[in-house]
């Protein structure tokens, strides 16, 4: 999910957006900084998903 060449993309789009407004270098990290907490979240929302797929195989597994 995180190497998801959309959300690359879509990153650098923004960051360029950020770069042409010519805000400041705070503000600019401001922002990256929430849309990686933003990023995250998703990731943190998805692992018990994950969690729960990996404990079904292992069970059968066993």
């Amino acid at each position: 999910m995180i190497g998801n060449p959309v959300n690359s993309s879509t990153l650098r789009m923004l960051d360029m957006t950020i770069f042409v407004r010519g805000y400041d270098r705070q503000t600019k990290t401001q922002l990256m900084l929430e849309i990686f907490l933003a990023m995250s979240a998703t990731v943190l929302r998805s692992i018990p998903l994950l969690n729960m797929s990996i404990k079904s195989n292992s069970g059968k597994s066993e």
